[in-house]
């Protein structure tokens, strides 16, 4: 299972562009946490669309992916994010949207995570599998020039 962890957020006018620089900059390191699955963190902006109606005056993005429920929970305690947020976010932030939901198992592959072994999976890897003297014989019907068959192929038990 997956969970991701999206945060929207915009700081006051006030804030200077270095400041917001360095809090990415800080952000981003959280994909060394344990808690962070396979480090898959992003954090960017501001929005390439155009319309305020559109992104709500939100000018940043975090998305990021957590094993499970208390994997976000370890994220959210750890010393690193306090730090993070406590300094560069919460004192200067104007605006904060959060959304955290599961990974339904069939959607994996989507997230770039290996799809769940399914009975059709493991039916077709038996259906694949060839035995060593089909695949001699398979070689010697081709006639491959290139190809020399040994005698371990031929007969793998001696």
């Amino acid at each position: 299972m997956s969970l991701i962890h999206i945060v929207l957020f915009s700081f006051k006018p006030s804030v200077s562009q270095a400041h917001k620089d360095a809090f990415v900059r800080e952000v981003r390191k959280f994909k060394s946490l344990s808690c962070v699955k396979d480090g898959r963190l992003i954090v960017a902006g501001p929005s390439l669309t155009d319309s305020i109606a559109l992104t709500q005056g939100f000018e940043f993005a975090l998305v990021c992916y957590h094993e499970d429920l208390t994997a976000l929970q370890e994220y959210q305690d750890s010393k690193e994010h306090h730090r993070v947020t406590s300094t560069y976010m919460f004192p200067f932030d104007q605006d904060l949207c959060r959304f955290d939901f599961e990974v339904e198992s069939e959607d994996e592959y989507i997230c770039g995570f290996p799809k769940a072994r399914s009975w059709r999976n493991e039916y077709d890897l038996e259906y694949m599998k060839i035995s060593c003297e089909d695949l001699t014989d398979e070689l010697l019907r081709l006639s491959l020039p290139d190809i020399e068959i040994t005698e371990k192929v031929m007969n793998p038990n001696r």
